[in-house]
């Protein structure tokens, strides 16, 4: 049996599904409703009416019954709360609709008073164009009145400039006759004095003329006497030439009884010469030497007697002599003086007798013996063979210092012989004997070679010479002096030793501006004679010269630009944009210009400090390898200081 079952609930019909137990606990419930009314039942009769048998039975549907009564005050609770939530949605719906709707009244208010508002706008707009047409036409009118005044003042102005004009028209007028009138009679009066003026020129040169004939009278006149002076005088040392000239003819009448009488005895002791000592090329210059005295004192003699007539004029004549005939006379005496001079000079050049050759080339052959021992020992040399080599280096270093011309003759031995690269190379190689003793010998030597080196450059033959370069080839001996110079700063007890020395100092830098002034400026080569290697050694160098100290800094700077900063801040473009010629070309700038403003105004005439800068900052961000030259320019690297100093020179 199944069905349903509707009951009434808290004022709702509810349906529940019928069953038999359903049945049985409605009936129940109906019953005990109606006990209510009456006495409680007994529990046999509940049991009777239900057909339970036992109290187990009971209870179980008591509690049956319980439950059925939560499920249903549960269910009840729940429809109340639907109930509540429906009734709060819709206080909610309310509320917001009355909220939309003072929302539509306030917008529309606020609708009609900015409808109101641009109406009143659009009256008050109204209103100010018709007050600005009224004003421009009161101001039209106004404009139009003013144009009639001004009109009327203008014609009034004309009319009164018109009167004004001709009444300097006729002032004018007036005027230009006066003038016309002064001018006639300043015309006359300046024809009247130009010719008074021409009339006194002509009288001038009239006498001037008088004068310059009368002065030309007498100096033609002195001309002649001292004409006949001089001829006078030549007459008697012609004639005391003819005598000597016999005399000497009569004595000696070939050429041969000229070198027998120089040769013999008589005429040796008598000029102190000893003829077991003297060779067969000291004899003929001394043969020589005497012809050309004798010609030389004949030739002396005229002129001094020539120089003598004309510093002896008479003081009556003199006096009438104008101002140009003196300073004439002064200067043909400065050149006679000027002649005289010259010519004792080149007779004191002749007179002067140089050492023999076996002298001149002894230091050079001990210097070569002792190179050639040096060569042939190869362990540890001893130390008299190092002095041996210390004693002919300092020798020829002596010879050099004591005699000009020992030092072309040093530069034109070492071009003949093996001499030079020998003792370099042995040099250079040798490294396991004493550093005193090498320090004396290589700083002796390279002092030696820049000496030779700056001698050899100084005589280089000019371009008409150009055919005996072969013979004499300084820059053999410059590259020599370079290289060593090279070698000896690596060391600095050497570089020290060599630098102290102020001569020495001066020709190497000498050397260095000859070998960067050799690069040429348009591409880059060089002269013959000067390697790349070498102008790159020259540069690396340089760094390390300017930097041992502040004078050889300023060194490089003197001259201004024909000094060695001039000189390598003006080498080709391409020292700035090859990494190779670049690590060195900057350093050598950087090194001259550290620390000295006048230096850095010299080097910005030839260049700009953008490029100087910008390696600075390469190389601060690591981005320039093998920076080692700018160690001794900035002590620890201290690049910033460096940069502030050619920022602030830029500022």
């Amino acid at each position: 049996m199944s069905g349903k079952l509707y009951y009434l609930v808290a004022g709702e019909v509810l349906v529940h599904p019928v069953g038999f137990l359903s049945i049985v606990i409605l009936s129940t419930a109906h019953l005990l409703l109606n006990s209510e009314q009456r006495s409680e039942p007994a529990f046999g009769e509940v049991s009777s009416l239900l057909g339970l048998d036992d109290d187990v039975e009971w209870k179980e549907m008591t509690e049956e019954e319980e439950s059925l009564a939560l499920e249903e005050h549960s269910l009840n609770l729940e429809i109340e709360h639907v109930e509540e939530v429906r009734e709060k949605r819709q206080k909610v719906i309310e509320r917001k609709r009355l909220l939309l709707e003072s929302r539509m009244e306030r917008a529309q208010e606020n609708r009609e008073k900015n409808i109101t508002e641009i109406i009143r706008r659009a009256k008050d707009d109204e209103q100010k164009v018709l007050e600005v047409q009224f004003i421009n036409s009161l101001q039209g009118g106004n404009m139009l009145l003013d144009l009639r005044m001004r009109d009327a003042g203008v014609e009034e102005r004309k009319q009164t400039l018109a009167e004004e004009r001709a009444r300097r028209m006729e002032e004018k007028a007036a005027k230009e006759h006066a003038a016309e009138e002064r001018r006639k009679l300043a015309e006359l009066e300046r024809i009247a004095r130009l010719q008074e003026i021409a009339e006194k020129k002509e009288a001038r040169h009239a006498q001037i003329a008088a004068q310059r004939n009368e002065q030309e009278r007498l100096r033609n006149e002195r001309r002649k006497q001292q004409q006949e002076k001089l001829n006078e005088l030549r007459i008697a040392d012609a004639e005391e030439n003819e005598s000597r000239r016999k005399r000497i003819q009569e004595k000696m009448s070939t050429e041969l009884e000229a070198v027998a009488h120089v040769m013999s005895q008589a005429h040796l002791s008598k000029v102190n010469i000893d003829l077991l000592q003297v060779s067969t090329d000291d004899l003929v210059r001394f043969l020589s030497l005497s012809w050309v005295l004798l010609t030389r004192k004949s030739l002396c003699r005229l002129q001094e007697r020539e120089f003598c007539a004309l510093s002896q004029t008479p003081t009556s004549e003199c006096g009438d002599e104008n101002g140009e005939d003196d300073s004439a006379w002064r200067k043909k005496r400065a050149k006679v003086k000027q002649r005289l001079a010259a010519r004792n000079k080149k007779i004191a050049e002749l007179t002067e007798t140089p050492p023999s050759p076996g002298r001149q080339a002894r230091c050079l052959r001990d210097l070569t013996n002792v190179i050639a021992k040096c060569q042939q020992k190869s362990n540890r040399l001893d130390d008299s063979t190092l002095q041996m080599l210390d004693r002919s280096l300092s020798d020829c270093y002596r010879e050099a210092q004591s005699q000009e011309w020992f030092a072309a003759n040093i530069s034109q031995y070492f071009n003949n012989s093996s001499v030079l690269p020998d003792l370099l190379g042995f040099l250079i190689k040798w490294t396991t004997t004493g550093a005193n003793a090498s320090v004396v010998v290589a700083t002796a030597f390279c002092d030696l070679l820049l000496k030779a080196a700056v001698s050899a450059v100084r005589s280089q033959p000019s371009s008409v010479d150009a055919t005996k370069i072969e013979s004499c080839n300084p820059e053999h001996f410059v590259e020599a002096a370079i290289r060593m110079c090279a070698r000896l700063s690596k060391d600095p007890t050497c570089w020290k030793m060599l630098l102290e020395s102020p001569e020495m100092s001066v020709r190497i830098l000498l050397l260095l501006g000859h070998i960067i002034r050799s690069i040429d400026k348009e591409t880059g080569s060089s002269t013959p004679g000067v390697t790349p290697s070498l102008q790159l050694t020259a540069l690396e160098l340089t760094s390390q010269y300017t930097s041992f100290s502040l004078s050889h800094q300023v060194s490089c700077v003197l001259g201004g630009q024909r000094s060695l900063l001039a000189v390598v801040a003006s080498l080709p473009v391409f020292y700035l944009t090859r990494p190779s010629l670049r690590i060195l070309f900057v350093p050598a700038l950087i090194s001259m210009t550290h620390g000295n403003r006048l230096a850095m105004q010299l080097l910005l005439e030839e260049m700009s400090e953008k490029h100087v800068t910008k390696f600075i900052a390469e190389a601060q961000a690591g981005q320039v390898r093998n920076i080692n030259a700018l160690d001794k320019i900035v002590p620890g690297r201290d690049f910033d200081s460096l940069l502030r100093f050619y920022q602030v020179t830029d500022e």
